[in-house]
C-alpha cells in the first residue's frame, strides 16, 4: 500500500514500521533495530525485498522466523 499508494520506497516502509515504530513508542533504546542488547524479531525471506516488497506477502518465500531472539518457524526450527 505505502509503496504503490503513498510513494515511499520499499526500504523506507520497513524502517517505518520498525525503526520509526520503536521511536514513536518510546522504545528505540530496546527495540527497533539490529543492534547488540535489542530484543528483534526476524524475517528471513528467498529474495529481495528491496527490489520486490512483495516478496513478504508471499509465506511460501519465508526461510526462517525469529521472535524475540527465538526462532519460531523455519530452518532455525528444523521445519522446512
Amino acid at each position: 500500500f505505502f509503496v504503490n499508494y503513498v510513494g515511499l520506497k520499499p526500504l523506507e516502509v520497513i524502517k517505518c514500521a520498525t525503526q520509526t515504530g520503536a521511536e514513536i513508542l518510546g522504545r528505540s533504546h530496546e527495540i527497533g533495530t539490529l543492534t547488540s542488547g535489542k530484543v528483534a524479531d526476524v524475517l528471513v525471506v528467498d529474495g529481495d525485498v528491496v527490489a520486490d516488497i512483495s516478496i513478504l506477502q508471499d509465506r511460501s518465500r519465508f526461510i526462517t522466523v525469529m521472535q524475540g531472539g527465538i526462532s519460531k518457524a523455519g530452518l532455525a526450527c528444523g521445519s522446512p
